[in-house]
């Protein structure tokens, strides 16, 4: 299939709308840090429900991040944005699939990245956040911890009350709404969440052997997933472990005695600059402020820790997280 022809980006500012711990959102941040594009980041609270704004809703009735603004065009939806900037981000930037589309390495590059995509990451996450048990393995604060699956359960409650308060956009808000629900209703059961994991098992089985094959010719040895250049289906995979990593599914998933290859790549990888400012694989204190908003706290670290060392761990650690996104 012919490239299609890339319009010139001329200045116009480039703004992505995201929340950092979004798993969607974390590609697109990716790649735009991978292809060197300027940009600035709009955060938007999907915990407190900054999605189901009026102002939001406009952007993208889908009521969901990430967002991309690019001058006056609107895109939605990670794939898609990831799209949008390799097909018009190209003089002058890094190129993330192979140049010669007839290549092998770019049919492999777009099979893995479709393949490594299918993984159910958003249900298996809320799945973790429903079930107590499994919510344990998660990278967060032990004070947030029994409380974090609560926050991520008032989507319903929060859209019903914007299909009340804003009847101009009830279409977007009940769309919004029924998928809510048909989520939440599928989370509520584990065996369905473990088929899930099993479907991951069954992805990683084959990245483990396209690295192995890899390693397996001497002039591939220090390729990534699909070649010597990291790609879109890097970027994939790489969120996708980070993920696991935050949900405590890592030595499930790869160790040297179980997916050797995928170990070392892992290892690799967070040697990466556009991974160590985007992977979010554990959540401090500090980061709270940013991930969830000041109502976390009040709702779940002040009754705990008490005023005064909340408050001043905040002032510092949050300085340093900041630091760190930049």
């Amino acid at each position: 299939m012919a490239r299609p022809e890339a319009v010139n980006p001329g200045k116009a500012p480039v703004v992505l709308y995201y929340y950092p711990l979004s798993y969607y959102s974390q590609k697109v941040r990716m790649a735009l840090l991978e292809k060197g594009i300027p940009h600035s980041l709009e955060f938007i609270d999907i915990v407190t429900g900054e999605n189901y704004e009026p102002w939001f809703v406009q952007i993208n009735p889908a009521c969901e991040v990430p967002v991309l603004r690019h001058g006056t065009k609107i895109v939605s939806g990670s794939q898609k944005i990831v799209d949008y900037l390799e097909d018009n981000f190209i003089q002058g930037f890094t190129q993330l699939q192979p140049a010669d589309r007839a290549g092998l390495e770019f049919h492999k590059c777009r099979y893995l990245r479709e393949a490594i995509d299918e993984v159910p990451v958003e249900f298996i996450t809320y799945g973790y956040f429903r079930h107590a048990e499994l919510l344990e393995k998660i990278k967060v604060p032990d004070f947030v911890r029994k409380h974090l699956g609560d926050r991520f359960f008032q989507r319903q409650t929060q859209l019903a009350r914007q299909i009340q308060k804003h009847s101009e956009l009830r279409a977007s808000y009940t769309a919004k709404l029924r998928r809510v629900e048909a989520n939440d209703e599928k989370v509520d059961d584990i065996h369905a969440i473990n088929g899930a994991l099993n479907e991951v098992e069954a992805i990683l089985d084959k990245i483990e052997e396209h690295l192995r094959m890899n390693t397996s010719v001497a002039a591939r040895k220090d390729w990534w997933l699909c070649s010597a250049e990291f790609t879109i289906a890097d970027i994939s995979l790489a969120i996708l472990l980070s993920r696991l990593y935050f949900l405590g599914l890592a030595q499930r998933f790869w160790s040297i005695a179980t997916r050797p290859y995928l170990a070392i790549y892992y290892q690799r990888l967070n040697d990466r600059a556009s991974y160590q400012k985007v992977a979010i694989t554990h959540i401090t204190t500090g980061d709270l402020i940013s991930l969830g908003g000041s109502s976390l706290l009040l709702s779940y670290g002040l009754p705990a820790l008490g005023v005064a060392t909340v408050v001043g761990a905040l002032t510092l650690a949050t300085v340093l997280f900041l630091k760190r996104r930049k």
